[in-house]
């Protein structure tokens, strides 16, 4: 979806007025195949890559997909990792 489906005007504001981007978001799934998943992903980010180089520079801070997971009978979240805890299950 270009320009995150916003008018043009809203979009060329946003340009101009933000100074970071936290990307975080992805389409996740561990059971359909690449292509899949390639629109929503690389196209995604190409979209918030331009995003950034337009109008003025800004830095893109991207976030790593992180799955709740177990391993070794503990429990790590997004959050947990973040705060650097563990919590046993």
């Amino acid at each position: 979806m270009s320009k995150f489906g916003l008018e043009e005007s809203e979009y060329t504001a946003l340009c101009q007025d933000i100074d970071l981007v936290i990307h975080c978001a992805a389409f996740v799934n561990l059971v359909l195949p690449y292509s899949a998943l390639f629109s929503a992903n690389v196209d995604g980010t190409n979209n918030v890559v331009s995003f950034c180089l337009e109008r003025k520079l800004k830095p893109i801070h991207y976030i790593r997909f992180v799955k709740q997971s177990v391993f070794y009978n503990r429990i790590f979240t997004s959050q947990r990792i973040y705060d650097g805890l563990c919590t046993r299950i």
